[in-house]
């Protein structure tokens, strides 16, 4: 037996309740009337009848007898086209009120015992091979009316949306019990074996489907306000997952997660990146053609949004999350960085785009200082005090010797380049600020860097004394004139 196979006794047929037998009796009773005068029994007794009865007499002389008048009288007194249409069709049977309500009253009976006929009738099927099962699904997907499908998903919906306007947790309420013998009973390990079988009839299925519905715009747009909806029941039900995960221990979370990744397909999920991309771009660009000038719709979307976010947002939680993301985001990084050492065109194209990125990083850090500027000199002193402690300096200073070194490099191809970028910069800088700065953080620096620059300091004034010394080269007079400029300035004098 597989897992989740229910047992002997949960497959045995279902029998009414013994209070519902004189019901079923009834809803049998006015069934069988109705179908008897309906005009496709009517037209299926007639041509059966005869043929019946032929059957039975066979080669006796002496039914033949008996049968010869009774065929007689049926070509003679049967119901011709003009009598057949007049009787009502084999659908009206269920026209009435009472026969729905005898019905309904018998509709669970009913369904159990068709979802076991399907149950035997899969079974049979399972030991059929493969060639015959293929030519039985073409037959039956082939002959189904799909239209007639549609028609009655459309009255299923407009009755269950009748029954949620007055209780919207109604099918919930009734359902659960059902929910978990299903659950029980279900075999997961042929579901999971059943999807990744049939991803790509699927995915077939899914273009088949987006093809047929671009050609009526307005389904689709009905189907797009759909998203919403979707997207708020999304949340609900993601809720639900991850407040259940939660109660999961740590270790057993992550093997689910890093099995989950084993499964993923690198390539397709790349191929849905660059969609994704262009979706981006054509958001953003819609964006700024919807707002005023400057201030994108989307911005003034979010800041609202996320107004109402904070307001609810655990602000300790929210910290040891994001500390969380920033290490998983180191991890992407170097997977990353990976990733562009065996692409070398992939990392042209990185440098030759940074410098827009950078701009965006920087105008972003601005509005992150002018929230700091918001706070008063208590609060801001202690945060920036406790951030500079866990401060790790030595991976600041290995990064800035290769950024020196990448200078280097740099300026050796393109001399002018730090040139106009410091001009760009001391034309919009704040002269009184700086000031205040440099005199503070000299202060501060000379004292905290002193046994580096007593380090530093005297090689390069040697050298730089080494250097300016005289010396007959085609450079002689201008060093002159510069050592005069500075004994001057030092000693107080004209030069």
């Amino acid at each position: 037996m597989s897992m989740g196979e229910p047992s002997t006794a949960a497959k045995k047929s279902p029998h009414p309740p013994s209070g519902s037998i004189n019901g079923l009796a009834d809803f049998a009773e006015k069934f069988i009337i109705e179908l008897t005068g309906s005009r496709e029994f009517t037209e299926l007794s007639s041509r059966l009848t005869p043929r019946l009865i032929r059957r039975w007499a066979g080669q006796s002389t002496w039914r033949k007898m008996f049968t010869r008048p009774v065929e007689n009288a049926l070509k003679s007194h049967g119901p011709g086209l003009s009598d057949l249409s007049q009787k009502p069709p084999m659908r009206q049977a269920f026209s009435g009120m009472d026969m729905v309500k005898l019905f309904l009253e018998q509709l669970p009976w009913l369904i159990n015992t068709g979802a076991l006929t399907l149950q035997d009738i899969a079974h049979a099927l399972e030991a059929l091979p493969v060639e015959e099962k293929k030519q039985i699904f073409e037959a039956v997907l082939a002959s189904a009316d799909y239209a007639g499908a549609a028609e009655l998903l459309t009255s299923c919906a407009r009755i269950v949306n009748e029954v949620h306007k007055d209780n919207p947790t109604f099918m919930a309420d009734h359902l659960t019990p059902s929910i978990e013998n299903l659950v029980a009973h279900l075999d997961f390990g042929e579901l999971e074996e059943l999807y990744f079988g049939s991803t790509q009839d699927i995915n077939a299925l899914a273009a088949a489907f987006l093809n047929a519905i671009m050609e009526y715009p307005s389904k689709l747009i009905c189907l797009a306000s759909l998203l919403p909806g979707l997207a708020n029941l999304a949340g609900a039900v993601l809720f639900q997952v991850l407040e259940k995960a939660n109660s999961m221990s740590g270790d057993l979370v992550a093997e689910v997660l890093l099995s989950l990744l084993d499964d993923m397909d690198g390539k397709a999920a790349g191929q849905l990146a660059n969609q994704f991309f262009e979706l981006v771009r054509k958001i953003h660009t819609g964006s700024a053609l919807l707002g005023p000038p400057g201030k994108p719709e989307l911005t003034t979307a979010l800041t609202r949004k996320l107004a109402e976010l904070g307001a609810s947002i655990d602000p300790v939680l929210l910290w040891k999350a994001r500390m969380a993301f920033v290490q998983l985001k180191e991890a992407r990084l170097s997977a990353r960085s990976e990733l562009l050492r065996g692409n070398p065109d992939l990392l042209r194209q990185r440098l030759t785009e940074q410098p827009a990125l950078k701009n965006i990083g920087i105008r972003i850090k601005r509005r992150n200082l002018e929230l700091l500027d918001d706070l008063d000199d208590t609060e801001l002193s202690k945060a920036l005090s406790e951030g500079a402690a866990a401060f790790d300096a030595n991976m600041l200073a290995e990064v800035a010797n290769l950024f020196c070194r990448l200078l280097n490099r740099v300026h050796a191809q393109k001399p002018d380049f730090v040139r106009d970028v410091a001009v760009q910069f001391a034309n919009s800088a704040d002269s009184f600020e700086f000031n205040e700065t440099a005199k503070w953080l000299g202060e501060d620096l000379s004292q905290a860097l002193k046994p580096l620059l007593r380090a530093v300091l005297p090689g390069l004034m040697n050298g730089l004394a080494n250097a300016a010394a005289p010396d007959d080269d085609e450079y002689g007079q201008e060093m002159a004139d510069a050592l005069s400029a500075l004994s001057a300035l030092t000693l107080g004098k004209e030069a």
